[in-house]
């Protein structure tokens, strides 16, 4: 198992997750996870994998070498975990319920800001 931290101003908001999961599925892992989080004011994603030792280090290479367009990475560091690390497939539902929530959270925020209009609207109209 291994657990690679990925440092930078950009490294939230991009796609990063989803572009890790892509190649974990492509090389065949069936445990993975990646969690965003703030540590000492700058953004780290914390990803961790489990599977046989050549699938582990074509995935430390794909990390260090690739990232999402938008990113801007300062740091990658990687070592051994030996914690749980939930099923791909756990993941997979996870990230969808994470991106339904913020698809949710945006269409509310944009019919607030419709009411909002029409209000505006109808008072112009009153006048």
């Amino acid at each position: 198992m291994m657990q690679a931290t990925i440092t930078g101003s950009k490294v939230h908001s991009v796609g990063y997750c989803a572009f890790l999961l892509e190649q974990a599925l492509a090389i065949g892992f069936r445990r993975f996870d990646a969690r965003n989080l703030k540590h000492n004011g700058l953004w780290q994603l914390i990803v961790k994998v489990e599977g046989e030792s050549n699938q582990i280090e074509s995935f430390s290479t794909f990390i260090r070498e690739e990232h999402p367009p938008d990113a801007v990475v300062s740091d990658i560091t990687f070592q051994e975990y030996s914690g749980h690390i939930m099923s791909i497939n756990d993941y997979m539902h996870l990230i969808s319920v994470q991106q339904m929530s913020k698809g949710i959270s945006a269409i509310l925020r944009i019919e607030r800001m419709l009411d909002q209009w029409l209000n505006k609207q109808d008072q112009i109209l009153d006048k």
